[in-house]
């Protein structure tokens, strides 16, 4: 053989070697769109992606801990792939306070149910009081986010999700430093064992840039609007997912909507169940979104939302609260499993 044809036989195993091993590579980075910390396959098989939710866009609901025994678990796993239990706090020393959520077998009786995902809530108004104290301590802090991860992991637990709330304007501004903190070092902690980190949000100013990308998800609660206009109205939405838009990737963002009405003048507040009560005794219409001075979300304006959101390609959409919604056909639920 002389020596041009050998080097064009070297090149052309070369070549053939090359687009073979590539043929098992998995994509670029060898991670799953989203799947942080995920390892890539090794190459002696093809890449396969694990099983996806039913859609693109997550549909979530809460469920409060105080609902966990009267709502209709079949129908939660038909109309909703995620559902965040609420909710758990710190103790001062950093542990788990478990009270109201007992030992966690919701988990498996939503997942048994069909309910892909099943996120923990931590804080909440009236679960956030040793937070502050808590996470301005590293030693603590540290303690604070083993425990959760450690809980996840024996709950089988997909995420946690951050709801931590201060009443007054002054602690809110020194829990901001913390939370951010508290943000970042989960985020690292549950990523690492294949488990995701969400927020709920109200105030675009109280996230730090770094915070913002270590989050999977924002939930911004749009649901404590009560104005002239009415409560948690549709321009309202549209108005706040386009500002946070500017500066979140609105696949990290999901949109709160409410199964709750308020009173205008008052500020009181009834379940989307108990306003379809009052709907059909004045003999009125659901989708008028007003009787008897509340203002709520009837199902054309769920609807509504449902489509702004997935015409806008948010990651998901969520519900407070599950328990608040009407039963059988009357159902708000029912819209988040179409």
């Amino acid at each position: 053989m002389n020596k041009l044809k050998f080097i064009w036989l070297v090149a052309a195993l070369t070549l053939w070697a090359g687009t073979a091993f590539a043929q098992v590579l998995p994509p670029s980075g060898g991670f799953v769109s989203g799947g942080q910390g995920t390892p890539p396959n090794p190459p002696s098989r093809r890449f396969t992606p694990p099983p996806a939710l039913p859609r693109t866009q997550v549909r979530e609901g809460y469920l409060p801990a105080y609902r966990f025994d009267s709502v209709n678990l079949a129908e939660v796993g038909r109309n909703f792939d995620r559902v965040i239990i609420f909710s758990v706090g710190p103790t001062a020393e950093g542990e788990i306070d478990l009270t109201g959520v007992g030992n966690l077998g919701i988990v498996k009786r939503l997942k048994d149910a069909g309910v892909k995902q099943v996120f923990l809530a931590v804080g909440g108004a009236n679960r956030s009081s040793n937070m502050l104290s808590v996470c301005s301590q590293s030693p603590l802090r540290a303690a604070f986010v083993t425990n959760l991860v450690e809980l996840c992991n024996a709950s089988n637990i997909d995420g946690v999700d951050l709801d931590w709330e201060e009443e007054t304007p002054q602690a809110k501004a020194a829990a901001k430093p913390y939370l951010n903190q508290l943000i970042v070092d989960l985020s690292s902690a549950l990523h690492g064992v294949g488990k995701k980190v969400s927020a709920a949000v109200s105030d675009r100013e109280q996230l730090t840039s770094s915070a913002v990308v270590a989050l999977d998800l924002l939930h911004l609660m749009l649901y404590e609007q009560r104005a002239q206009e009415g409560h948690s109205t549709f321009d309202y939405a549209e108005r706040e997912v386009t500002e946070w838009s500017l500066r979140v990737s609105p696949v990290k963002i999901s949109l709160g909507v409410p199964f709750f009405g308020k009173n205008l003048a008052t500020g009181d507040a009834k379940t989307y169940a108990d306003l379809v009560g009052m709907v059909k005794a004045a003999g009125s219409d659901i989708n008028l979104d007003m009787v008897a001075g509340y203002s709520y979300n009837g199902p054309a304006t769920i609807a509504r939302k449902l489509a702004f959101a997935k015409s806008r390609g948010l990651g998901a959409v969520f519900a407070w609260e599950i328990g608040q919604d009407a039963p059988g056909a009357d159902s708000l639920g029912k819209l988040f499993a179409k």
